[in-house]
């Protein structure tokens, strides 16, 4: 499962707690921070750019 699989299964927004418990590295989610493909919308809560 990517990232954006991830938000589209959990209602578009996700902890970095549910995300590091579903193996995603805090690196990638750096990454797709980025990218423009996830946001952070405050200390540890993100969600999909729209």
């Amino acid at each position: 499962m990517n990232v954006q699989d991830f938000f589209y299964k959990h209602n578009g927004y996700a902890r970095m707690k549910d995300l590091k418990e579903n193996k995603f590295h805090t690196r990638a989610i750096a990454k797709a921070v980025e990218e423009n493909i996830i946001e952070k919308i405050k200390p540890g809560l993100y969600k999909p750019v729209d």
